[in-house]
């Protein structure tokens, strides 16, 4: 039986996000592996206890906040101690980050548990930053000759230094229409389709809302393929092509989880073997070159006109709602939530006795 810490909230613009995939990850941890210990994390950033036994009375839609006041803090080895209002004091064997966005996807958590000694899912501190980063990624992919939509990358100071260069800049560099978006974001958070100059104005505020960087990209007519990974680096396994069928522009946060009939999931997509295999390389080559561990989610447009597939990103801490693609596709592959859960806690633990093994002193 392992103690387990489930944190979710953040402060994060998906907040709300994680309190949906934090119920679907409780749901599916067995009771008779785990004793699961919820942790709330506030907009502003504190942490709150929520017991068990309420925790998955709320578990079939989403979790609630916490209530108890709790931290985290070095046992008398070193191990990692749940310490509740101060007094009841429980050790920790694991943390699944049921978190999404900024400080729970894109490295800062994950500094924090190594930091506590605390095996955790997911990738570590600079996969983790790295595939956050829409920007950072993508000079990884050029680099590995990997195909990607033309982009333009730009920071606050360069927009308030000169805003009608700026907006000159993208028209004589892009096509409308171009989608904005916050460089280190998720779930379609600030993410904005531009047809016009009028729009693209606005659409760079509500970027810039969320991050000191953006980056536009090219509109292209695409369909939206998505893949399951699950493993460690090097042995992973990608799951079969699923696809995001979008009855609106584009998959924005109202189309992924408030409006159920702007986007249908096929799993599998009704896409050739040929295009099917190379998309799940691709995936699969991204996944090792960020040095991702533990499960992910790769995000690939297919151009049927063009006959290309673009390299979009890798999540890697995707939703793990009931909709959401990453479950959905293990399960297809007879993958079941509990089984599902276990890989990754075993992968993640895997990942921590290999860094147990390496030197940190110079000298003892």
């Amino acid at each position: 039986m392992l103690n387990l810490l489930l944190l979710y909230g953040g402060k994060s613009g998906e907040h709300e996000i994680s309190l949906i995939s934090a119920a679907h990850i409780l749901r599916n941890l067995s009771p008779e592996k785990y004793t699961v210990y919820p942790v709330w994390i506030s907009h502003e950033g504190k942490w709150r206890y929520l017991d068990e036994k309420t925790a998955r009375q709320h578990s079939k839609v989403k979790l609630p906040p916490g209530k108890q006041e709790c931290f985290i803090r070095p046992g008398q080895n070193n191990e990692p101690i749940l310490v509740i209002e101060k007094s009841s004091e429980i050790p920790l064997d694991f943390c699944f980050p049921g978190l999404h966005g900024t400080f729970g996807e894109d490295g800062k958590m994950q500094g924090l548990l190594e930091s506590l000694h605390l095996p955790y899912g997911g990738s570590g501190v600079k996969s983790s930053a790295l595939s956050m980063d829409k920007i950072a990624t993508r000079h990884l992919m050029a680099a590995l000759g990997i195909g990607q939509v033309k982009y333009l990358a730009l920071t606050d100071y360069e927009r308030n230094a000169d805003p009608s260069g700026v907006v000159r800049n993208i028209e004589s560099n892009l096509p409308y229409p171009v989608f904005v978006k916050p460089a280190n974001l998720g779930s379609s958070v600030g993410v904005s389709r531009v047809k016009t100059r009028g729009d693209l104005e606005l659409a760079l505020d509500t970027a810039f809302a969320y991050d000191t960087s953006v980056i536009i990209e090219e509109g292209k007519k695409i369909r939206e393929l998505e893949m399951a990974i699950l493993g460690n680096s090097g042995s992973e396994a990608v799951s079969e092509v699923g696809e995001v069928i979008v009855h609106r522009e584009f998959y924005d946060y109202e189309a992924k989880y408030l409006d159920e009939d702007a986007a249908e999931i096929s799993i599998p997509a009704k896409i050739s073997d040929e295009v099917s295999q190379k998309a799940r390389e691709i995936a699969g080559k991204a996944y090792r070159a960020l040095g991702c561990s533990g499960y992910a989610r790769a995000d690939i447009f297919f151009c049927e006109a063009e006959k290309a597939l673009y390299f979009n990103e890798i999540n890697t801490l995707p939703g793990f709602t009931p909709a959401s693609m990453f479950p959905r596709l293990w399960l297809q592959a007879g993958i079941q939530g509990p089984d599902l859960m276990d890989r990754i806690v075993q992968a993640g633990l895997e990942m921590h006795r290999a860094a147990a093994k390496l030197k940190y002193r110079f000298k003892d």
